[in-house]
């Protein structure tokens, strides 16, 4: 295994997330200090063999996100480096979930016919 998958600096993340950002609002993200730092760092620490392509993924993914509150806040950075939203983001997709749409949707249908 090599060194590069876990040696994506602080400034790494942050252009990644920048870039993601002004995709989906136009400008550059504002706001970037030490609070957020220490963030991408245990986000860094606890998601193992990260590389700058799976952070770019994931940010991507949560700045594609139309959650309502989301969306409110205008996609904050710490939101993304939350560990119940990070995890969210890490994968193309959830199979669970779409799953159970699907089924919440069947569920519905079912009822209805009766």
């Amino acid at each position: 295994m090599s060194d590069q998958r876990s040696a994506v600096s602080i400034q790494e993340m942050f252009k990644a997330f920048d870039c993601a950002w002004r995709d989906r609002y136009g400008v550059r993200y504002v706001g970037f200090g030490p609070k957020h730092g220490a963030q991408a760092k245990a986000l860094r620490a606890s998601w193992h063999e990260m590389t700058i392509q799976d952070f770019q993924h994931a940010a991507r993914r949560y700045l594609s996100d139309n959650d309502p509150y989301l969306v409110a806040r205008r996609h904050p950075f710490d939101l993304l480096c939350a560990s119940n939203r990070i995890n969210q983001y890490r994968v193309a997709s959830t199979p669970a979930v779409d799953h159970g749409v699907g089924f919440l949707a069947a569920l519905k249908d079912r009822r209805q016919s009766r």
